[in-house]
């Protein structure tokens, strides 16, 4: 993408309230395009704003359509593997993404039903878009990552589980009946008689 003076961008702001705004590009250097008014500056590469020693402060699009369609795009590959932690892979289509998905044949289904439920890893779910994001421990460097990615603070989500069951979403109260059921807890932490924390599993 080549960036030029005036040219009016869109700017989603990874804040609690995932503010978007406009803006011109008033400045363009090498390595940094400087926006007007107080938005700072963003990579020419990535896009995403300077945020100094900090994490990025959100990220610049050419326009709202692109910034919806990166949505809908990241939304559709952790739906599709919410057990991996990174980026949809360059150049793959939501229409790829669904099409690999597919439904578990009956034979698959029936033998995964029949196994005992586990918890499988953290993870954090946007109470609004339904956006699930796994990783080993719902505060460490992965997830943060991951909340960094999608433009997300720890606020925005609901703390959890991921079970064995189909990927399914269980809060910490039923994911600790499962873990107990499971014979999972190994380790105890305070505040853990009814609560899972995955400190109980490794």
């Amino acid at each position: 993408m080549k960036w030029t003076v005036g040219q009016e961008v869109f700017i989603a702001k990874s804040n609690n309230a995932r503010t978007t705004s406009t803006a011109r590009i008033v400045k363009v250097g090498r390595k940094w395009a400087t926006l007007e008014r107080v938005e700072g500056r963003f990579d020419l590469e990535t896009g995403m704003l300077d945020g100094g020693q900090c994490s990025s402060l959100g990220k610049v699009y050419v326009n709202e359509a692109e910034y919806r369609t990166e949505c809908e795009l990241n939304a559709a590959w952790l739906a599709f593997s919410t057990k991996t932690q990174c980026r949809a892979p360059q150049g793959i289509t939501i229409e790829a993404i669904r099409a690999a998905s597919g439904t578990p044949d009956e034979s698959s289904a029936v033998e995964r039903a029949g196994d005992v439920e586990r918890i499988a890893c953290a993870a954090l779910r946007d109470s609004e878009t339904g956006l699930i994001l796994c990783a080993p421990r719902h505060g460490g460097p992965i997830m943060s990552r991951l909340r960094v990615l999608f433009g997300r603070t720890q606020r925005d989500f609901e703390q959890g589980f991921i079970t064995n069951k189909f990927d399914r979403f269980v809060n910490r109260q039923e994911a600790h009946i499962i873990a107990k059921a499971a014979g999972q807890i190994r380790y105890r932490c305070g505040g853990d008689e009814d609560t899972l924390y995955s400190e109980n599993l490794y």
